[in-house]
């Protein structure tokens, strides 16, 4: 990893928990049951933000984020229940309208409420992707930032997955896998999206799906 990606992503694991309540997701029963949201509505109630350096909104079939400040990544995540032992698919598809290339947005999941324990899945408008685990407020990389032509740019869609299988997590761009390692019990229900740095980003879709029992 280059020093200066060092930097940003340093960065960005110190400021995970000071985050603003405003940014986390509402108080209400964890979602039991599969989670799809296509943002034609906030049914789901996810968190709205209008602050100066970061905004928030559900228009126009997408989830519409603004972050402004390189200090302050946005987390925004609905507490899926997902049993350690489950076989599940979790996916968004999202897009980098403006902003620096180098900073990175994807996947949070099995987030705690105070954030020191989570995995991430993060890609960059320079064609890299990264995945990391969080663990007690110290992080540890699973995969450094690596270079790959299935990560599209700024203003082209990237649908990332993540798959667990027989205690197997795979990783997914566009449809691709380009990882795979152990599934570690999560300590926490968070699963969302994260971004970090000045950009904006449309959430077009989020889910998270459970195979069906013979």
């Amino acid at each position: 990893m280059k020093s200066s990606e060092l930097t940003c992503f340093l960065a960005l694991i110190s400021v995970l928990i000071p985050i603003s309540s405003t940014l986390i997701a509402q108080e209400f029963r964890p979602w039991t049951g599969e989670f799809i949201e296509h943002f034609e509505d906030n049914f789901h109630n996810w968190p709205i933000s209008s602050e100066s350096n970061r905004r928030a909104e559900i228009s126009e079939g997408y989830y519409q984020l603004r972050g402004k400040s390189v200090a302050l990544p946005f987390f925004l995540s609905q507490p899926v229940t997902i049993i350690k032992e489950d076989s599940f698919l979790l996916e968004i598809a999202c897009t980098q309208l403006k902003g620096k290339k180098n900073m990175g947005y994807g996947l949070c999941w099995g987030a705690r409420p105070d954030r020191r324990d989570c995995y991430v899945f993060l890609v960059s408008s320079n064609r890299k992707f990264t995945i990391v685990r969080m663990e007690r407020g110290r992080y540890r990389q699973l995969q450094p930032w690596t270079q790959t032509d299935l990560v599209l740019g700024q203003k082209e869609e990237n649908t990332l997955t993540v798959s667990k299988a027989e205690g197997t997590y795979t990783y997914f761009i566009n449809g691709q896998r380009v990882f795979h390692g152990p599934a570690e019990d999560l300590k926490g229900s968070g699963c969302g999206v994260i971004l970090h740095g000045s950009m904006e980003l449309l959430v077009d879709k989020f889910q998270v799906k459970f195979p069906e029992e013979e």
